[in-house]
């Protein structure tokens, strides 16, 4: 079982780079998003025309692995969208999902089907990390009474009387910087190297700017290696947590198996760093 689980590991690109190419509808025209099962397992009641379980056990995920694997999730959904429509459910080894690309059934879950305390899709490989290293995570790590009451507590700031002053100001300087380094690119008409890097660092500058308020402005040039350190692992951590979303992320942890350990020891290195920074 171990030497099975990793052949489907490396047939899932898990050693290679960590690209993104654009498809003709691109990630963020297409915009998939997972729709869990509520508490009793059952599925939003939607009429949905598209759906395709596969093979047992395994579901869609060889489908996927021929397409090239976790690595290319974003156009494995795009071309299954082409295929069977807006809505569509599909099972990819352990994970059973809805996908959604469509503005009429995001209001619907949104609106109608979402009621006041949401349940989150949380990845078992961070529920198991969080288990064993005893992590209290965010909002987005909880559900029920508990993402209640903190929810509240952030909607003080988030729906205060000036939003704009505390979100907007902080994420339109970290956008302009952005730009005005693109734009030097631009003018010696050179590609953009590592775009997707620069994209993982500026939403982490983004983050920080709006922690820090003014004196982001003070401190961004002692904290820009550090930042740069955790965007690279950023790359890893996804990567990771996209190979080990189609297997089960438990039976990876018992068998030690190499993408379990490394998923480990990056998100060690990346909590550590966020929380020095």
């Amino acid at each position: 079982m171990r030497r099975a689980l990793r052949r489907i590991a490396r047939s899932m690109n898990l050693h290679g780079d960590f690209n993104i190419s654009f498809t003709n509808c691109g990630v963020l025209g297409c915009d998939p998003r997972l729709v869990i099962p509520n508490e009793n397992g059952v599925l939003p009641s939607w009429s949905f025309p598209g759906y395709d379980l596969g093979i047992p056990f395994f579901g869609t995920m060889l489908s996927l692995i021929m397409e090239g694997g976790a690595q290319k999730l974003h156009e494995y959904v795009d071309k299954r969208h082409r295929e069977l429509g807006p809505v569509f459910r599909d099972y990819i080894g352990p994970l059973r999902a809805v996908f959604v690309n469509s503005p009429d059934e995001y209001r619907k879950i949104f609106l109608q089907l979402e009621g006041p305390m949401p349940q989150h899709f949380l990845p078992e490989a961070w529920k198991l990390y969080n288990e064993i290293r005893k992590q209290h995570r965010g909002l987005l790590f909880m559900d029920g009474d508990e993402w209640l009451h903190f929810r509240k507590i952030l909607n003080k700031a988030m729906l205060g009387s000036n939003p704009e002053k505390y979100m907007c100001a902080p994420c339109q300087e970290a956008a302009e910087n952005l730009v005005k380094k693109w734009k030097n690119y631009s003018r010696t008409g050179c590609t953009i190297p590592e775009l997707q890097h620069q994209l993982y660092q500026w939403s982490i500058e983004v983050m920080l700017a709006t922690l820090m308020g003014s004196r982001w402005r003070d401190c961004e040039q002692q904290m820009r290696s550090d930042i740069e350190s955790v965007a690279l692992m950023l790359h890893q951590i996804f990567m990771y947590s996209a190979t080990l979303s189609m297997m089960p992320a438990k039976l990876a942890m018992r068998l030690k198996l190499p993408v379990w350990t490394k998923f480990v020891k990056t998100v060690d290195v990346i909590l550590d760093k966020v929380r020095n920074l």
